[in-house]
């Protein structure tokens, strides 16, 4: 867990109220970005944020590494530009978080079939050649000033 975030102090607290010392790690909040995939190669759970109504560059990057990602999304945001959901376990309440981190720690084959379909998304979403006809066509789209609900529709189909 890095040490950042208003909420940071009451999230340790929390870990530590449900018997979880010495089960996750607290770092710093300052970490140089190229320490991350190591970090997320030896995670069982990744936690991205639940104040926002999409996946940070932490999330994604765990997801392309096969790990479980909790976070909150919403939902139509992301039916708006990919045609299937991520497999995330988006969750936003204290009682969600946990109960989805207690289902994820006592569950191994979930927590391994998540990170399977996670970088299995990833691979089909975010393959560099993908996105880049993705904003090609978005730039292109809003300077012929296209409606959002036809980019919205559009956009989806790129592969």
């Amino acid at each position: 867990m890095i040490k950042h975030g208003i909420n940071a102090k009451q999230s340790i607290k929390i870990l530590e109220d449900e018997n979880c010392k010495g089960k996750f790690e607290i770092l710093p909040e300052k970490i140089p970005h190229s320490n991350f995939l190591n970090l997320y190669s030896k995670a069982d759970v990744v936690v991205d944020g639940f104040n926002k109504d999409s996946l940070g560059l932490i999330g994604l990057e765990a997801m392309a590494l096969g790990k479980p990602v909790l976070a909150y999304i919403k939902k139509e945001l992301h039916i708006d530009f990919y045609a299937n959901l991520t497999p995330i376990v988006s969750c936003r309440t204290e009682e969600e978080i946990l109960n989805e981190l207690r289902r994820l720690v006592s569950q191994p084959k979930v927590r391994e079939e998540i990170g399977k379909k996670s970088k299995e998304w990833m691979e089909k979403y975010y393959e560099p050649q993908v996105q880049i006809k993705k904003y090609e066509y978005l730039y292109k789209s809003i300077l012929e000033n296209v409606p959002m609900n036809t980019i919205k529709e559009q956009i989806k189909d790129i592969k």
